[in-house]
């Protein structure tokens, strides 16, 4: 390095140094003290936006399970729908509800509840992909958009995520016995399901989902276009 000058102000982002910011010059005495105000400047206004997208951050990611909002998710779903449209591309969303919930905050506690929805949480986010988005939609309720997604690679994602959380034992305060869960999966896709927007979209999902807890829970069940609606796509679970 040839630098002869070197001047740098830390960049605080809530009382905490997060970066320094550095500039360099070849000659010597290059920098004096109106230099170091306008770089304090630059640090002053780099930390605010810093603060702001932590801020947002915050508001847009669940505090119990580290997914995202309902919020971020319609958003995230708009966008994909809009995409979808205009490059003529596939996608599918998932709906994803732990089976008798109330039942186990009822016996077990709230702990046992929250424990298990951390637990879905954590699989979800290891069977999605960089592209995925993964939100908690509400309660025990998680929501997916699956990007260049046809309806059966979706089927086969929501497969792997429901083996694994058959599979899981989850270890609960104060019993002695690990917690077993089971959850119900409801997908649809564009342009499969014949969906004209995103709601509508979401709601054919919803509309699986419901099949696959009206006929036995533990299962994925998929939306198929009007003209076949008869057609079950599910796949009874273990």
């Amino acid at each position: 390095d040839d630098a002869r000058s070197w001047l740098g102000v830390p960049v605080r982002v809530f009382g905490h140094v997060e970066a320094v910011l550095v500039v360099e010059a070849d000659g010597s005495g290059a920098f004096d003290t109106d230099d170091q105000r306008l770089l304090e400047g630059i640090a002053s206004q780099t930390s605010v936006a810093l603060q702001n997208a932590q801020h947002y951050e915050l508001a847009m990611v669940d505090g119990l399970t580290g997914l995202y909002v309902r919020r971020y998710f319609d958003s995230r779903l708009d966008e994909e729908m809009e995409r979808a449209t205009r490059f003529q591309t596939k996608f599918s969303v998932a709906m994803i509800d732990i089976d008798n919930f109330k039942q186990l905050n009822d016996s077990l506690g709230h702990g046992a509840g929250d424990a298990a929805l951390r637990e879905v949480a954590r699989v979800i986010r290891e069977e999605m992909r960089g592209i995925d988005t993964a939100a908690r939609y509400g309660g025990e309720e998680f929501a997916l958009v699956l990007p260049r997604t046809s309806l059966t690679d979706a089927y086969a994602q929501g497969e792997r995520i429901r083996q694994r959380l058959v599979e899981l034992r989850i270890a609960v305060e104060g019993h002695s016995e690990p917690l077993q869960i089971t959850a119900s999966f409801g997908i649809a896709a564009y342009p499969e399901s014949g969906a004209v927007d995103s709601e509508e979209l979401l709601r054919r999902a919803d509309r699986a989902l419901y099949r696959a807890k009206r006929t036995g829970k533990n299962r994925v069940e998929l939306y198929w276009s009007e003209d076949e609606r008869d057609r079950s796509a599910a796949v009874k679970g273990v």
